[in-house]
């Protein structure tokens, strides 16, 4: 999330993607829309038209902004943190509970569990689900910094990663 500036300013998309371009020519960009993607709710056209993102997330919601990916053994799941989030929780537990792929990772932009921001709304309607059908990794941003738990499961430090959900911030700026 998060991948340009402000998300109806096609110079930021223009320049992302040139930014970007060797790099996609070789390994899939598989973003989940910031608040910045979507100008904090103004729109997210721009996101929208000029990436090509699955169309398989809950009726209703724009094409690409919450999709599912399976490649191999992995099932891939992008959620859309700027609409509403429980609009996309029985599609969530749906994905989970049909698949039979071996790791499953899950990314939004804002992080269910942080040092700085609280989202109790994910963690009560996504968390729960990430915890039944076991989630091995949910990646997040909107923090500006690097955050990694220790396997987590309704809430609760769990023995290993078998037992319960790593949830990871990779955002960092530089100073």
């Amino acid at each position: 999330g998060d991948l340009v500036g402000m998300g109806q300013h096609r110079d930021d998309w223009d320049e992302m993607l040139h930014y970007l371009g060797e790099f996609t020519k070789q390994k899939p960009l598989l973003p989940s829309i910031g608040n910045h993607d979507a100008i904090d709710g103004l729109g997210s056209d721009l996101y929208r038209s000029l990436l090509l993102l699955p169309d398989n997330g809950p009726k209703g919601l724009h094409q690409g902004q919450t999709y599912r990916l399976r490649y191999g053994n992995l099932l891939f799941i992008s959620l859309d943190v700027t609409e509403e989030i429980s609009v996309q929780t029985s599609w969530l537990e749906e994905t989970l509970r049909d698949t039979d792929a071996v790791w499953k990772v899950a990314v939004l932009h804002f992080p269910p569990y942080s040092i700085e921001e609280d989202y109790p709304e994910i963690r009560r309607e996504w968390g729960s689900l990430f915890d039944a059908y076991h989630v091995d990794i949910v990646l997040s941003g909107h923090v500006h910094h690097y955050q990694r738990t220790w396997p987590l499961k309704a809430d609760k430090r769990v023995a290993s990663p078998a037992e319960g959900t790593i949830y990871m911030i990779s955002v960092a700026v530089a100073g």
